[in-house]
Order: C-alpha cells, then sequence, then structure tokens
C-alpha cells in the first residue's frame, strides 16, 4: 500500500512544479518504508508522532491529507 501512497503523494507534491528530483526521492523512500503508512494512519490519525529519517513535516501531512481523502470517499454513499 506504500507504493499507491507514495505514488499519490509524487502527483499532489508536484503538482505546480518543475524540479521534481527531491520529490522522486521522498517517493521512493515512502514506498521503501518499513511501516504500512496507511494503517498507521488509521490506527492512530495522523503521522504527528511518527519519527521517520529523511521524512518531513510537510510530506506527513500532503500524506495525511491524502489518506484523509480515501477515508472520506470510502465513508460516502454510493449512489444507485
Amino acid at each position: 500500500m506504500n507504493k499507491d501512497l507514495a505514488q499519490d503523494y509524487f502527483i499532489v507534491a508536484t503538482r505546480y512544479c518543475t524540479r521534481v528530483d527531491s520529490y522522486r526521492t521522498l517517493q521512493q523512500r515512502i514506498e521503501q518504508l518499513d511501516i504500512d503508512m496507511p494503517s498507521y494512519f488509521m490506527e492512530h490519525g495522523s503521522f504527528d508522532d511518527l519519527e521517520i529519517m529523511g521524512i518531513g513535516k510537510k510530506t506527513k501531512k500532503i500524506l495525511e491529507s491524502i489518506l484523509e481523502d480515501i477515508v472520506k470517499k470510502q465513508e460516502e454513499p454510493s449512489s444507485m
């Protein structure tokens, strides 16, 4: 699941920039994490207490935003 989250992060984080090298590095770091980020978020509700070398507050906030959107979409009643 980290791979999907990392891809979403890259799309969101690079939406308005032309230099994407540092974001690609962060994308790779997120993909390679040992911790399952979506599961951690679901359990704790944020990444505030999660210390990961090389992943800062801004990156965590973007990841939280992505996961919050996913949760909201899952909670929406399906229109049939």
